[in-house]
């Protein structure tokens, strides 16, 4: 659901905020209490929203994003012009 997207991008936004991060797709799924796999899928739909800008590195178990694209305040213009 997008309520729980946005809850997933907040979390990650305030651990992460305004600053590109380097991880492990295990430690994201540790972080958002959820397997790797759905991580992908979260990243993705993230991304597609334009809240973040992902670039997937060599090695598959690592993700490199950026959590600062989207301000918590721009979920909130979103829902409300929805």
């Amino acid at each position: 659901s997008a309520r729980r997207l946005e809850y997933h991008y907040l979390k990650l936004h305030r651990s992460y905020a305004d600053s590109p991060v380097e991880t492990t797709l295990q430690a994201l799924a540790e972080r958002l209490s959820c397997t790797r796999r759905h991580v992908r899928s979260l990243l993705g739909q993230m991304e597609a929203q334009g809240w973040i800008q992902g670039h997937p590195a060599p090695d598959e178990g690592i993700a490199r994003l950026c959590v600062v694209c989207a301000p918590p305040e721009h979920l909130l213009r979103q829902r409300v012009e929805g």
